[in-house]
């Protein structure tokens, strides 16, 4: 595999692969609406949405790349998840009964 990209012959080839330049836009685009989101949206909810990302990966592994992960794996991803909601549901609470100011 490590020839056909770093052959002599096909050094530029991994450059004209269709699905990099989608990669790459799909990056370009991500990081412009999370810097725009942070910056004009409401905090606590970029922290939550971006935890998400978790479980679309998963769909997206299973559906594409026909991967499954492991159970040591599924257990890290239930603790980032769930420390995300009550992480959400904690900070939501103390926000509501400060009136809205830290």
């Amino acid at each position: 595999m490590l020839s056909l990209v770093y052959g002599s012959d096909n050094q530029l080839r991994v450059l004209l692969d269709p699905m990099v330049w989608l990669s790459v836009v799909f990056l370009f685009l991500y990081l412009l609406s999370k810097t725009y989101s942070w910056e004009h949206g409401n905090a606590l909810l970029n922290s939550v949405f971006m935890f998400l990302g978790l479980p679309f990966v998963l769909i997206l592994g299973f559906l594409c790349l026909d991967e499954f992960p492991k159970t040591h794996q599924l257990v890290g991803i239930a603790l980032i998840l769930t420390s995300a909601v009550f992480s959400y549901f904690a900070v939501g609470k103390h926000f509501k009964s400060s009136k809205g100011v830290y």
